[in-house]
């Protein structure tokens, strides 16, 4: 998940185009990688009789988070400047990994054998 920071800050930082896609090609095979370890996770550590349920909420959570997101960007962007709020974007996703690996139950899972 942690790779995503590079692509808003390729862009923010005004590196080559070239660079930018190779940041991006990066961030999506962090998120590619971070998607298969979390359904993974979500499938073998959540009782079956709850996955249902648990996917739902996640989905929906998902889904409701990321127009909200696409539209508050713009203005944002018009208020506080395009790369100033990629810088913050970027910040924010750090932040967020850290947050998530200084919780111990994240930190230490380990692979359940079914």
């Amino acid at each position: 998940m942690s790779l995503w920071t590079v692509m808003p800050l390729s862009v923010a930082l005004g590196l080559p185009a070239p660079v930018v896609a190779g940041c991006f090609a990066m961030s999506g095979v962090g998120a590619a990688f971070w998607i298969v370890m979390f359904h993974t996770s979500v499938q073998t550590h959540i009782p079956q009789d709850v996955l249902g349920r648990v996917h739902a909420y996640d989905a929906a959570g998902s889904l409701v988070m990321k127009p909200i997101g696409q539209a508050v960007a713009g203005p944002l962007a018009v208020i506080a400047g395009t790369v100033p709020l990629l810088f913050v974007s970027a910040a924010a996703a750090i932040v967020t990994c850290a947050l998530l690996l200084a919780i111990p139950a994240v930190r230490d899972l380990r692979r359940v054998e079914r």
